[in-house]
């Protein structure tokens, strides 16, 4: 199998490398966030060496790093119909599987994984992981304590453990967990987690000094801007708050309503249509609906997309 072409020079000048080496030339790109290249040689390798379900695996990784989550499905859905018994395979869908929102699914990936291979820590991670996002959160605490004692060093299970002590009403207990994350990860959402906690204990001004850290790390890191709009709202810094809030439609799971219709960019309404849409919940509905008035009285005629049990009250709301 010659695999020579996607591998650096200077090994094809001695002999050709390894189906285990070039998998590894690919995972360095990979670490090194050049994942269109790592793609490549994922794919070559296939190319060479179809049946490889490792590579299979890898190229699944490739793809959901970058967000492209169904065909990573379909890379490690490959894997595992080549070898079975693969516990990294499950688990990454479970992660694949997560990022989609098929919460039941990226669950049942995980315990299978568990299930091939009960030591394994970074499954059970996960698994907590999954539970959380499914508002589980004493279950995602007891699932990641056994990663922690699987592996104590592992500080991706420390921040996971972390974040579900948070969403278990623990801010206390969750920080240590969360700084140690933090500092031995150095990612965006390692100092968003430890920022929530600070958050729920009311110390905001060490809230704003981690979300402002995260986003030193990733400036484009939707939820960090979020968490930050919501203090600048709460402390009454309106402007600056309503302008970041605009970071919500970014955030994963937060979809953008009725995309086919033009946004209002703020020009002159007099003889236009507005359509309000009420994207959140009941009483926000009806905090912001008095805002209709003054559209109207500026020449609008003002339509309100909402909750169909508000209607009944909202069909008598001035400047509808």
């Amino acid at each position: 199998m010659s695999i020579a072409p996607w591998v650096p020079y200077h090994h094809r000048q001695t002999r050709m490398p390894t189906l285990a080496e070039a998998l590894n030339h690919g995972w360095q790109l990979q670490q090194q966030r050049r994942l269109a290249e790592a793609e490549q040689v994922y794919r070559r390798v296939l190319a060479a060496a179809p049946r490889s379900a490792d590579a299979w695996c890898y190229l699944g990784m490739a793809l959901h790093d970058q967000r492209r989550f169904g065909e990573a499905e379909q890379a490690y859905r490959q894997a595992l119909s080549l070898k079975p018994q693969f516990p990294i395979a499950y688990n990454n869908l479970g992660n694949t599987l997560s990022a989609a929102g098929r919460f039941d699914e990226a669950e049942a990936a995980c315990r299978t994984a568990i299930e091939q291979q009960p030591t394994y820590a970074r499954a059970f991670s996960n698994l907590g992981a999954v539970l959380l996002k499914q508002r589980r959160a004493d279950e995602a605490v007891e699932q990641i304590r056994w990663a922690v004692e699987l592996n104590p060093n592992d500080p991706l299970s420390r921040k996971n453990l972390g974040a579900a002590l948070v969403e278990s009403n623990r801010p206390t207990e969750a920080l240590p967990w969360l700084e140690q994350a933090a500092a031995a990860l150095g990612t965006a959402e390692a100092h968003k987690d430890w920022a929530t906690a600070l958050l729920r204990l009311g110390r905001l001004d060490e809230a704003i000094e981690r979300y402002q850290a995260a986003l030193r790390i990733d400036a484009n890191y939707a939820e960090a801007h979020y968490a930050l709009s919501l203090i600048r709202l709460l402390r009454g810094d309106l402007a600056d708050g309503w302008r970041q809030y605009e970071w919500r439609w970014r955030r994963d799971g937060f979809a953008k309503p009725l995309t086919d219709r033009p946004e209002w960019d703020g020009s002159p309404l007099a003889g236009r249509t507005l359509l309000l849409v009420a994207e959140q919940g009941l009483g926000d509905t009806l905090q912001f609906v008095r805002y209709a008035t003054r559209f109207k009285q500026q020449g609008a005629r003002v339509l309100l997309w909402g909750p169909r049990v508000l209607m009944p009250l909202l069909e008598s709301c001035p400047g509808l």
